[in-house]
């Protein structure tokens, strides 16, 4: 009841204003509702676009720097094997060009990591003592002989690689959980811009029916007038 006397005085106030004035308020509030629906849309995709480009920047981005981390730990563990085959004096160029690689792909990690900044340290820290192992490796070779590398070896500095890979292995997790929480949240946001969207075209569609309702009331009494008198006139 209280909802049907609302409308009825809704509609009572509304019958008492002018025709231009009804169509006038009617336009401008479904340009309104036109200009909200496209801010809600433009706010979705620049959020839909800061996750893409957060998703891609720390976690795809960060994934290829740790691959590359482990890709040259290991290119680094044949370059000593093959210096221990070979025998001779000098570090190795592939040994060289791995810690370079190493380094480099480091740096990205440290850049574009999304996980904590402890995470990184540590990374930074066991590749350091895994390169010294390796490093140590070598001069044991030259120094003592090949079968004292080859003990070391066996011993020290594949536990330091062993060591690398654990951690790389837990900073991959780290990265596809922050990778997971972003989708997660694009997908939120998607689904809260089309759920306001709705809300946004039902209220504009019964503002329209309301504002046509009221503009029609209001021609239909002058138009009634007006056929009376015409009808008089030409009697």
């Amino acid at each position: 009841m209280l909802v049907k006397r609302a409308v009825r005085n809704l509609f009572s106030v509304f019958s008492r204003l002018s025709i231009t004035f009804r169509i006038a308020s009617g336009s401008i509030a479904v340009l309104a509702a036109i200009s909200i629906a496209g801010a809600i849309g433009i706010d979705g995709v620049s959020r839909t676009a800061s996750d893409t480009s957060a998703l891609y920047l720390h976690a795809v981005v960060g994934m290829k720097g740790l691959m590359g981390v482990q890709s040259h730990a290991m290119a680094l563990q044949i370059a000593v094997k093959d210096a221990l085959v070979d025998g001779r004096e000098g570090v190795p160029t592939a040994f060289q060009s791995s810690v370079v690689g190493m380094h480099r792909d480091l740096e990205l990690v440290s850049q574009r990591y999304a996980g904590r900044r402890d995470d990184v340290e540590r990374l930074q820290s066991t590749v350091g003592v895994f390169q010294a192992a390796a490093q140590s490796v070598i001069r044991t070779a030259h120094q003592q002989g090949r079968a004292a590398a080859e003990k070391q070896f066996a011993g020290v500095e594949r536990a330091k690689f062993k060591e690398v890979r654990r951690v790389i292995d837990q900073m991959m997790i780290s990265l596809d959980r922050h990778a997971h929480a972003t989708v997660l949240h694009s997908a939120s946001s998607k689904q809260r811009v089309i759920l306001l969207l709705e809300l946004l075209l039902a209220a504009n569609v019964v503002a329209a029916i309301f504002v046509g309702i009221g503009a029609l009331a209001g021609m239909a009494r002058p138009l009634g007038l007006l056929r009376d008198t015409m009808e008089r006139l030409c009697k």
